[in-house]
C-alpha cells in the first residue's frame, strides 16, 4: 500500500462512527452460523457468535446480538424491526467489526458521525 492510501486508511480509523447491522435480508433456508469480532479504538476486543435457524424473524439475530453486547457493556440500540446500531464499546468507539460466517450474514454499514458542536 502506498503512502496516500495508508494515510487515508489511518484517517478513516480515527473518524468517530457507529456501525449499523441490518438483519432484514435473512432469507437463509438453512442454519446460519457466524463468529463476530468487534475491535474498539482502545484495542479491546469482543469475540462472540450467533447461530440462527432456517428463515428466522429479522429481529431474532438482532435481539440475540443486542443482548450479548448490552450485557458486556457496549452502547447499542435497536432501530425498527431488524437493525442493531453499535455506538461504541464501554469506554471507546468501535474500530472494526468482522464477520466469519457459514451461510448468511447481516449487512454492515459504517456510519460516520458529525463532530461535536463546541
Amino acid at each position: 500500500m502506498g503512502i496516500l492510501p495508508s494515510a487515508i486508511a489511518a484517517a478513516v480509523l480515527t473518524i468517530p462512527a457507529e456501525y449499523h447491522l441490518d438483519f432484514s435480508n435473512n432469507k437463509a433456508a438453512a442454519l446460519a452460523e457466524m463468529d463476530i469480532r468487534i475491535t474498539a479504538m482502545d484495542g479491546s476486543v469482543r469475540d462472540t457468535g450467533l447461530q440462527l435457524g432456517a428463515e428466522p424473524e429479522p429481529n431474532t439475530g438482532r435481539d440475540l446480538l443486542w443482548s450479548d453486547l448490552d450485557g458486556a457493556g457496549f452502547r447499542v440500540s435497536k432501530v425498527g424491526n431488524a437493525i442493531l446500531v453499535i455506538h461504541g464499546a464501554k469506554k471507546s468507539a468501535i474500530r472494526s467489526i468482522e464477520f466469519k460466517a457459514k451461510g448468511w450474514k447481516p449487512d454492515v454499514r459504517w456510519v460516520p458521525l458529525p463532530p461535536d458542536k463546541k
